[in-house]
């Protein structure tokens, strides 16, 4: 219900709504999960979010991190 100047392509939303649900971040329902709201709060694209919660997760967020820092 967000009031956009120019509205997006259906496509386009429907492509965010399936690669976040694939992320984890959205149920089947469409609302956030714990792990997404988890990734609202870092300033990262949302797979690099994912990428980082997993890595600290398995405890190599200083190796994730500067292999994020590369593909920058």
């Amino acid at each position: 219900h967000f009031d956009f100047i120019d509205k997006p392509p259906t496509d386009t939303l429907l492509r965010a709504f399936r690669d976040l649900y694939a992320l984890g971040a959205l149920n089947e329902a469409g609302m956030l999960t714990r792990l997404g709201r988890q990734m609202v709060e870092i300033p990262l694209d949302p797979a690099m979010a994912r990428t980082l919660l997993a890595a600290h997760s398995c405890g190599v967020v200083l190796e994730v991190v500067t292999i994020m820092a590369m593909l920058s």
